[in-house]
């Protein structure tokens, strides 16, 4: 029997416009927004001449390093903000048909088309698929792994299996959350095995699939995390300190905040009600695989978390969850079409029409707001700075700076300041001290810490560049910060100057931290 071509017309219709409505509101005014901190981190690694440049450079960042080898070797002019924004621009919109087939697959029509709305639509795709991350590619190979995962257990075949292998070796490598999801899909993979007394020679089977992901993730480990300086310390008792809890008494506070970033906080009172609701809907349409998937996704991320290895909180590092997420509150749709046959609900013209005008109309009122992009928390992570903010800021030091002055700065400032140039003007000064030009001036940076949250780090850098280029005593040591912990590196500057230094000029506003202190002031307070 042939296939009837004209009933998927309406539905591949429906699909282009989300795909159509999708790209416009990611792309419109995003040209006018510079760099965040992390993105000029990013590309100031990913444009190091060489891959073990590139590698070396990657022992900074708690990341795998194959997104920074995907943006080295990313084509066409290296400034364009725009086109390097298009890595993560792109596996978005795809995420869109790929969430549309997974929820397809896993739970019906009905929730497929809610996947589609959520993946066009919603906070956490829609601002992750604007950034130089690789959160936009995570998303797409745990969908794309989720489908070929309930297909295997729906149908088992071999090559089923490897094409999961594969995508859920791309999410690893991308970002070590997908280890995370490898290790929940593993177990619930053998979990359904077990409920279906399956015989030992499929475990065995199952086993083998998951070897490439657990190679890799022994690979990583060693050549790669092992060798970042201060894992624990600066990133998961650190920075990442915040996703974890005393004990299970946060989680239920954790996963509302997850929800929160995931969609809205306008929708955080009902969103756990309806993922109990849609948990419930699974069981009610029968769709075990999911149910089973679902589950043990959830299981990986409380687990981890209880066992202080990954954080769970409402920030990026969390996206891995959002397919997963999703499908819950997906389910409950399906519900509407219960005990009707899969072939019954058709997508006529009049209903795709609807979904189009929908899709338009979320678009509008996204374009109209500048939606996420203006939202407290995403504008201070993701969109701090503006194209005029930061020529204004050039501007600003210009005017208010002189070049006889020491200036510091931290690495992801300096990666800022550098962007633009065209050729890196950057020099290695030392093992713990870098200088980059720029409007006259030169920043001085130590290269291995983000920020300088602790007085002591920050002294050690002004001492280095205070012995490697002394200014006259008439000048200033100026402590300069663009863009993100401005307030960590206050408190530090306080603690530097409480009692030693004075007087002090300081301009804080937001995304810009200047403080100016007298030169023969700072070298005395850094006597022992």
């Amino acid at each position: 029997m042939k296939p009837d071509f004209r009933r998927s017309f309406p539905a591949a219709a429906a699909i282009i416009a989300f795909i159509a409505a999708g790209a416009l509101v990611r792309v419109w005014g995003l040209g006018d927004y510079f760099l965040s901190p992390d993105e000029a981190t990013i590309m100031a690694i990913a444009r190091k001449s060489t891959l073990a440049g590139v590698f070396k450079g990657t022992l900074v960042q708690a990341h795998p390093p194959f997104h920074f080898f995907l943006m080295h070797f990313w084509p066409g002019p290296g400034n364009n903000i725009m086109w390097l924004r298009m890595s993560s621009i792109i596996p978005g919109l795809l995420f869109i048909p790929a969430a549309y087939l997974l929820g397809k697959k896993a739970v019906g029509p009905a929730a497929a088309w809610t996947m589609a709305l959520f993946a066009a639509f919603a906070h956490a795709p829609l601002t992750m698929s604007q950034v130089i991350r690789p959160y936009a590619l995570l998303g797409l190979f745990i969908s794309a792994a989720m489908w070929f995962w309930i297909d295997y257990f729906e149908r088992p075949r071999p090559r089923t299996a490897a094409v999961y292998a594969a995508c859920a070796l791309a999410a690893l490598l991308f970002h070590y959350s997908g280890g995370l999801f490898i290790a929940g899909a593993g177990a619930a993979g053998a979990a359904l095995l077990l409920a279906r007394r399956r015989p030992l020679r499929e475990f065995s089977f199952w086993a083998a699939a998951q070897l490439p992901a657990a190679a890799a993730t022994i690979a990583l480990y060693h050549l790669h995390l092992a060798r970042i300086p201060g894992l624990h310390r600066e990133w998961i008792n650190g920075y990442l300190i915040s996703g974890f809890g005393a004990g299970g008494t946060g989680l239920p506070d954790r996963f509302s905040i997850l929800l929160v970033f995931f969609f809205l906080r306008q929708t955080a009172t009902i969103m756990p009600m309806l993922v109990a609701l849609g948990a419930a809907s699974l069981v009610m349409c029968r769709r075990w695989p999911t149910m089973v998937l679902t589950g043990f996704m959830i299981a990986s991320a409380i687990a981890f978390n209880l066992a202080g290895a990954y954080p769970l909180y409402g920030l990026r590092h969390s996206y891995w969850l959002f397919p997963t997420m999703a499908l819950l509150l997906s389910a409950p749709f399906e519900l509407l079409r219960r005990g009707k046959p899969s072939d019954s609900f058709r997508l006529t013209w009049p209903i795709a029409t609807g979904l189009t005008l929908s899709a338009s109309a979320l678009a509008g009122l996204c374009l109209h707001y500048d939606f996420p992009r203006t939202l407290p928390l995403t504008a201070v992570a993701e969109f701090p700075i503006s194209r005029r903010t930061f020529d204004r800021t050039i501007t600003w030091i210009e005017k208010n700076t002189r070049p006889e002055d020491l200036i510091v700065t931290t690495v992801q400032s300096a990666d800022l300041f550098r962007f633009p140039l065209p050729e890196d003007t950057g020099r290695v000064l030392g093992p713990s001290l870098s200088v980059v030009s720029t409007a006259g001036r030169d920043f001085y940076y130590e290269p291995l810490l983000l920020n300088y949250v602790e007085v002591g780090q920050l002294e050690g850098v002004i001492r280095e560049a205070l012995a490697f280029n002394k200014p006259r005593p008439e000048a200033a040591v100026i402590v300069l910060n663009l863009g993100y912990e401005n307030r960590a590196l206050a408190l530090a500057l306080d603690q530097f100057c409480e009692g030693r230094i004075a007087p002090v000029r300081r301009v804080d506003f937001g995304f810009f931290l200047i403080q100016s202190m007298p030169v023969e002031a700072v070298i005395k307070a850094l006597e022992p």
